[in-house]
């Protein structure tokens, strides 16, 4: 078994080898990590005098912090741990854009107290008024955030297959398994996934948020650069198709074998 300093160590070599690899995503993750500093501050210096702006600025913090968790524990290979992080990040967007500019449901929110729920209690519920609320409520686009949030919840509630796939690995060397920090390409890839996830939601989630903000022209403003970083995202699709052929074959710095 490894020490702590061993691991810190092996999660430092990894942070440089994805953060170099995921350059285009840690890019527009920067670019948003900051437009939600500016979101925030555009809110609470303009605010609409409504209860469903209290809740939106409570939940746009939450968002930010966990947008914020969830890159650096895909850079440092636990990409993984990242996809159940990007899945709280659908929730909590979903949850934000149920609200949306309704005092009703802000105070039913606030009144919530079913610790076995959250709100509201059907996840699609909050897919279905995120999409609405941007513009892009069609059954495609619906089917493929649900879609995302079940790879998503395989991932945060450690489903069987999953698990098999990232825990469990055989090459032409044999068979290992693998204990974060993985630079590997499938570690890679559910970094970037993570990553891919997080940003479609969080951009939707600022979308909404800035209804709360009463400065049209700063509204607008942000709006359009969460546009932009959207446009940014869907031009890498070929980038994404490259991203899944092997550069080399992996390294097992980090794996212990079986």
């Amino acid at each position: 078994m490894s020490s702590i300093r061993e691991r810190i160590e092996r999660e430092s070599i990894a942070q440089l080898q994805i953060r170099d690899r995921l350059s285009p995503l840690a890019n527009l993750i920067d670019r948003l990590d900051s437009l939600y500093d500016r979101a925030l501050n555009a809110i609470a210096g303009n605010p609409e005098p409504r209860a469903a702006t209290k809740v939106t600025l409570i939940l746009t913090t939450r968002l930010a912090d966990d947008l914020r968790v969830c890159s650096l524990t895909s850079y440092l290979g636990y990409g993984l741990q990242a996809l159940g992080f990007a899945g709280t990040i659908m929730e909590l967007v979903g949850s934000l854009s149920y609200v949306g500019s309704s005092d009703d449901r802000a105070a039913k929110w606030a009144e919530h107290s079913d610790r076995r729920r959250s709100f509201p209690h059907k996840v699609s519920d909050g897919i279905e008024a995120t999409l609405k609320a941007v513009g892009e409520f069609n059954p495609a686009t619906c089917e493929d955030w649900k879609n995302g949030y079940e790879i998503m919840c395989m991932a945060k509630h450690g489903n069987p297959y999953l698990s098999l796939l990232h825990g469990l690995r055989i090459d032409s060397l044999g068979a290992y398994h693998v204990r974060a920090p993985d630079p590997s390409d499938f570690g890679i890839m559910m970094s970037s996934q993570a990553l891919a996830y997080a940003i479609t939601s969080a951009t939707a989630g600022l979308n909404v948020a800035l209804a709360h903000c009463t400065d049209s022209a700063l509204q607008t403003q942000l709006r359009g650069e969460a546009l932009n970083i959207v446009g940014d995202l869907r031009a890498l699709e070929a980038w994404f198709r490259g991203l899944g052929k092997p550069d080399s074959p992996p390294a097992r710095m980090n794996e212990e074998t079986v």
